[in-house]
């Protein structure tokens, strides 16, 4: 039973993963396309400056709460499977 469960989270973590990987190439590709090149420090539109300013919601606000739920798509669905592996550990 513990097996087809950790399958199942598996295969759930897996594909967490690779959601949250698009939507960072997406964030990323975005970022780099609307910032200035460079190191951009002092730059308020530099890359890292970009990155805090949609940490904080000020920009790309469509693309905000999809990266943040995939984001947590990936926490949630390890800490399952380790949770899991637990749980078999400790039933043993």
């Amino acid at each position: 039973m513990i097996d087809a469960i950790a399958i199942v989270l598996m295969c759930n973590a897996i594909a967490a993963f690779f959601t949250a990987f698009y939507f960072q190439a997406a964030v990323i590709f975005r970022l780099l396309r609307d910032s200035n090149p460079g190191i951009g420090i002092g730059d308020s539109n530099s890359f890292q400056a970009n990155f805090s300013r949609f940490l904080a919601g000020e920009i790309y606000s469509d693309l905000k709460p999809k990266w943040s739920k995939a984001v947590l798509w990936v926490v949630v669905s390890f800490m399952a499977i380790f949770a899991l592996a637990g749980i078999a550990e400790l039933t043993k």
